[in-house]
């Protein structure tokens, strides 16, 4: 299948990464509200990586770029650009049998601000709590994920075309079933066409 470039958007630089983690912590206070729920997003969505977020979790590992990629990683093609997403088959690949994420400090961005999402207008990106996550009906989290997530989230800068580009996709339940289907090899990072994702949604 069609690789096609990894990246057409520019890379975030390591520290901003360090920075979002050192300010934000995610469901590391909160796991056992998503343990209850059994992970559901975890089932059906697609987790996306912001451009230099896998070279990134990458080094920090200690794996060479094209072992992790094939362990952890898949591309979606897009017509806005070539997204990074965790391996698309059922389950995070980085989870463990009780649901916990066994890369927490370093957890991928838009998963650990989950139940952040967003829109994207124009020229920004709007961002609001997913009133489909648990976490999002306590008003304490809540009040974490808006006054602390959402400000880390923005200072990452990330582009707001490739916001564009993962919400051609984001927003959708997906069966993985549907996916294996039509992949070559789950243990290979293989890219897949928008068209064959939107083809799987449930």
């Amino acid at each position: 299948m069609y690789r096609g470039p990894i990246s057409n958007f520019a890379k975030l630089k390591p520290e901003r990464f360090i920075e979002f983690h050192k300010e934000f912590k995610g469901d590391y206070l909160w796991w056992k509200v998503c343990a209850k729920c059994g992970g559901e997003c975890e089932n059906h969505k697609i987790g996306s990586l912001m451009p230099g977020e896998k070279e990134y979790i990458a080094q920090i590992v200690d794996l060479p770029l094209e072992v992790f990629e094939n362990q952890y990683l898949d591309c979606i093609i897009t017509p806005s650009g070539n997204i990074e997403v965790l391996k698309l088959k059922p389950c995070c690949p980085f989870l463990d049998s009780e649901h916990r994420c066994v890369i927490r400090p370093f957890k991928v961005v838009l998963c650990d601000v989950y139940p952040v999402a967003f829109e994207v207008n124009n020229t920004s990106v709007q961002f609001y709590l997913d009133t489909d996550c648990s976490l999002s009906h306590n008003k304490e989290i809540a009040w974490y994920f808006e006054h602390v997530g959402i400000p880390a989230l923005m200072k990452l800068d990330a582009p707001v075309e490739w916001y564009r580009a993962v919400a051609l996709f984001d927003s959708f339940n997906i069966d993985y079933e549907k996916i294996k289907n039509t992949r070559n090899n789950v243990s290979k990072y293989e890219s897949l066409t928008l068209e064959q994702i939107l083809a799987a949604r449930v």
